[in-house]
C-alpha cells in the first residue's frame, strides 16, 4: 500500500473541477520520469483546471486473455507506479481531483491503437484468464489509489464487447465488489463507456458514476467541410442534442455522468468524426478551436448531473503524442485558460 501525508488547498474554483486533462504516455522505457508528470500537472493547475486523469496501460493477448506489463513486441506499460504516485501526490498537494483510468491495449506488432480494445472478447478459459489478470491489475491500482488519496478509479475503458457479453456479467460484478472492498466509499468507482456503448452497459447501478467517452458526431460531413467550419453555434446545437440524451440516461440510472474523454484534432472534418485521429489530410486548427469553444460553452451551463469533462489528451513534454495532444503553448490551452480564469 502506498501511504502519504496529503495537504489540501482551498477548493475555490468550481468550474475548474469540471474540466481536466487525461494524461497519457504510450512511450517506451525511460521516456518519462516523475518530474515530467509533475510538471504536466503544475501546468494544468495554472490553466485554472483542478482535475486530471492518469491513464495507465498494459498489454493483453487477444487470444488467451493474458495481461502483461510489457508487450511481446518491445513496448512497455506506462506510467510506472513511481510516476503515478509522484503525479497523484503533486495533484493532491495542489488540492486537485485525481482519477486513475487503467487501460488494457491489444498486444500486436503494429503498436498501440491499431486494434481497438473495444473489440476484445473472450469465452471459456480465456474469459476466466482475462478477468483473473485484469482483477490483479485493477486491484493493484485500487491499492495505490487508496494509499494516495486518489478520488476516482475507473473499472474499465471502452471494453465494449466485454461489457455486453452475458458470460462476462458475473465477472464484472465480482470485480467491482472486490475493488469496493479495497477502496470503500472514499473513492468513486466509474466505467468509461464508448459513446456508442453506454446504453448497453448492465452494471451502472453497481458504480457511483457513468463515464462516457463522448466522441459524438457534431456535424455532417458537408457542414464540417472547409476551413473554420462548422460554426460554434452549429456545434453547440449538436452538443445540446447529445446532452439531452445523456441527461435522460442519467435520470434513468440515477447516476451522474462524467465525460471521461473528449477531444478533437486540428484537421478538416474533425467535428464530423471526432473519434478519428486524422479525418482528412487538410489541417484546420480553426475547426478544432471552434469545437473546444462550443464544447466548453455547452457543458458549462449544465447542472450537477454532468460532472464535467476530462479532455483527451495532455501531451507530456519530451514524449511524442497523437494529433489529439495539447500542450501549454497551444491555442486550445490558451482558450481553456481564458474560460477558467
Amino acid at each position: 500500500m502506498f501511504m502519504a501525508s496529503i495537504q489540501w488547498s482551498d477548493k475555490s474554483n468550481a468550474d475548474g473541477y469540471r474540466y481536466g486533462f487525461n494524461i497519457v504516455s504510450w512511450a517506451g522505457p525511460n521516456a518519462t520520469s516523475p518530474d515530467v508528470w509533475k510538471e504536466a500537472i503544475d501546468k494544468i493547475y495554472r490553466s485554472g483546471m483542478r482535475s486530471f486523469t492518469l491513464v495507465t496501460h498494459r498489454f493483453v493477448d487477444k487470444k488467451t486473455g493474458r495481461i502483461a506489463d510489457n508487450s511481446q513486441f518491445g513496448l512497455t506499460g506506462s506510467p510506472t507506479n513511481g510516476e503515478l504516485v509522484a503525479a497523484i501526490l503533486e495533484g493532491k498537494r495542489l488540492g486537485m481531483q485525481v482519477s486513475i483510468n487503467p487501460f488494457v491495449e491489444i498486444d500486436n506488432p503494429n503498436g498501440i491503437g491499431h486494434e481497438w480494445r473495444g473489440s476484445l472478447d473472450f469465452s471459456g478459459p480465456a474469459l476466466r484468464q482475462f478477468f483473473k489478470h485484469y482483477g490483479g491489475y485493477l486491484s493493484e491500482m485500487a491499492s495505490l489509489a487508496s494509499g494516495t488519496g486518489t478520488d476516482r478509479l475507473y473499472v474499465g475503458s471502452e471494453l465494449k464487447a466485454l461489457s455486453s457479453n452475458p458470460d462476462a456479467r458475473a465477472h464484472w460484478s465480482d470485480l467491482i465488489g472486490a475493488l469496493r472492498d479495497i477502496v470503500g466509499r472514499k473513492i468513486l468507482l466509474t466505467y468509461a463507456a464508448n459513446h456508442d456503448e453506454y446504453v448497453q452497459v448492465p452494471f451502472w447501478r453497481e458504480l457511483d458514476e457513468i463515464g462516457v467517452d463522448a466522441y459524438f458526431s457534431l456535424a455532417s460531413r458537408t457542414e464540417a467541410e472547409g476551413r473554420g467550419k462548422p460554426s460554434v453555434d452549429l456545434i453547440k446545437r449538436a452538443w445540446f442534442q447529445h446532452l439531452r440524451s445523456l441527461h435522460a440516461f442519467s435520470k434513468e440510472q440515477e447516476r451522474p455522468i462524467l465525460l471521461s474523454e473528449w477531444g478533437i484534432v486540428p484537421f478538416d472534418h474533425a467535428t464530423h468524426e471526432p473519434w478519428n485521429g486524422q479525418p482528412s489530410d487538410v489541417m484546420d486548427s480553426d475547426e478544432q478551436i471552434s469545437a473546444y469553444q462550443a464544447t466548453i460553452e455547452a457543458t458549462l451551463v449544465q447542472d450537477q448531473w454532468l460532472k464535467g469533462i476530462q479532455f483527451w489528451h495532455w501531451n507530456l513534454q519530451s514524449v511524442s503524442g497523437s494529433h489529439f495532444g495539447i500542450r501549454d503553448e497551444s491555442r486550445v490551452f490558451r482558450l481553456i485558460t481564458e474560460y477558467l480564469n
